[in-house]
């Protein structure tokens, strides 16, 4: 009776476990665009992803290789994939940088409480940002609940200035590039 009675509470607190961190076990969905390795983890998120992200009012300069947005597709995951591409090459083109061979990866989280939990596991500290650009990993960590046009370009900004440059600038130099990128993207 005592192992069957320490097998349900067992089985409840693992119930209760996963429902609080089943975002842990999910396995990674991934897809590759021109400029990113995009990670999220359904496509339900995916369809989100496309909504919260418009770039509809982001014109262009370049005519080497042209992204056009007004192509019509049923995949959500080639929709994603072209919009997150148009945010790159714009960030690369306010910032008149264009560094070779970048392939950012993008982790994006299902809300902003688990990308939190990501930053106090990663810096062991409080995280204040909606989202974060690692130089190291390469990688964007943002959450679908705060995902735009607006905070990719950004971060985008951030790596395109990491790659750029030989020796990195000054954080508040990077932090002023980037914001300049998010304000000017609609230009």
């Amino acid at each position: 009776m005592l192992k069957l009675r320490i097998g349900i509470l067992s089985s409840c607190l693992l119930l209760c476990w996963c429902g609080s961190f089943g975002w842990a076990a999910q396995k990674w969905k991934k897809i590759n665009s021109e400029y990113c390795e995009i990670y999220f983890l359904s496509y339900s998120e995916l369809k989100k992803i496309n909504s919260n992200v418009d770039v509809s009012s982001i014109s262009l300069d370049f005519k080497k290789k042209i992204i056009n947005s007004k192509i019509k597709t049923k995949s959500i995951s080639e929709k994603v994939k072209r919009k997150f591409d148009i945010i790159f090459r714009k960030a690369e083109e306010i910032l008149n940088m264009y560094p070779r061979g970048i392939n950012v990866k993008i982790r994006i989280y299902l809300n902003q409480k688990q990308l939190n939990r990501v930053y106090r596991k990663m810096f062991k500290g409080e995280n204040k940002a909606l989202s974060f650009y690692i130089y190291k990993t390469n990688t964007i960590y943002i959450s679908t609940e705060h995902i735009s046009e607006g905070v990719l370009a950004h971060e985008m900004g951030h790596c395109i200035i990491d790659h750029y440059f030989v020796i990195l600038p000054p954080r508040n130099v990077q932090e002023i590039l980037a914001i300049y990128v998010d304000t000017h993207l609609k230009d």
